[in-house]
This record gives C-alpha cells, sequence and structure tokens, in this order.
C-alpha cells in the first residue's frame, strides 16, 4: 500500500464511524424514525457538538 491509500482509508473510516449523541446516545449520522425530510441540513451541526439538535433544545428547555 502507498500512502496515498492508506490516507483514503483512514479518511472512509473517519468517514464511517458513528458520532453519538451526548444526550440519547443514538448516532446522528442516522436518521430517527420521527426525523423529518431535510433532515441531512442540520448534519454538520450535529455531528460537531455530537447531539441531535431535538436532543438539544429539549436540554434547553429543561434548564430553563
Amino acid at each position: 500500500m502507498n500512502f496515498e491509500q492508506i490516507m483514503m482509508q483512514q479518511v472512509q473510516s473517519n468517514v464511517d464511524a458513528p458520532v453519538n449523541c451526548r444526550y440519547c446516545g443514538d448516532d446522528v449520522k442516522k436518521p430517527r424514525i420521527n426525523s423529518p425530510q431535510d433532515w441531512k441540513k442540520n448534519l454538520n451541526w450535529e455531528i460537531k457538538y455530537h447531539c441531535h439538535t431535538d436532543c438539544h433544545q429539549k436540554h434547553l428547555w429543561e434548564r430553563k
């Protein structure tokens, strides 16, 4: 294997790795049962902060 193949393999494994929500524990990269059709709209934010947008809203609501 050359360097480029190894790098592509590592990038692909990082892309495929699940990102679990810090509130409910589900994978944020997979749509849930009651997800809207445009569920990918917030996907970058959800991956960055490790939580679903609706779980985050519920958490904020509970803090009030």
